[in-house]
């Protein structure tokens, strides 16, 4: 994949792949059960500016499957196994995967309520991301190796001092 922001047939390299190039606002890249692609925010109608904004949601392909199964199973398992089993589910919740999920659960509501079972809570769904930290090497680890040999060193030489100078470290080592 090659991503490009000048405009395509400005390089040679473009002019000669012009058959295989494919603009990110006209066909998503599809990665990980994702489509990502790049739609207007709207701030062109608001402040004549036009900017443009990611678009991740989860691939067409992915969501059919994922809707087949689970109104297949909408009438076979029992409410907590399917809660569970869509709050694990691997996809980040941006808006429009949120919006693809709620629909999701609606659907299987519709299937649930025919066969009189109780209706899923939209509450299993996660709504908020999961935090990552891609540059963190495992600090907190490090800073509690650190504090328990010191710890145990002072515990050796009875010197309590070096044992709270150890926890100070180590509250100063975690607070960054």
């Amino acid at each position: 994949m090659l991503i490009a922001t000048s405009p395509i047939g400005g390089h040679p390299f473009s002019r000669a792949e012009r058959s295989a190039l494919r603009d990110v606002r006209k066909q998503p890249i599809r990665i990980g059960g994702y489509a990502v692609s790049s739609r207007r925010d709207g701030s062109e109608l608001r402040r004549g500016v036009e900017r443009w904004r990611a678009h991740v949601r989860i691939d067409r392909q992915t969501y059919v499957q994922l809707r087949d199964f689970y109104l297949e199973e909408a009438l076979r398992r029992t409410r907590a196994e399917l809660e569970q089993d869509l709050h694990a589910l691997p996809f980040e919740p941006y808006a429009p995967v949120r919006r693809q999920l709620l629909g999701l659960v609606r659907k299987i509501n519709e299937r649930r309520k025919v066969g009189a079972l109780l209706p899923l809570r939209s509450s299993c769904l996660r709504f908020r991301r999961k935090q990552v930290r891609p540059f963190d090497s495992g600090r907190s680890a490090l800073g509690v190796v650190v504090f328990v040999g010191l710890f145990l060193l002072a515990w050796r030489f009875d010197a309590m001092w070096w044992a709270l100078t150890a926890l100070v470290a180590l509250v100063a080592y975690r607070a960054r």
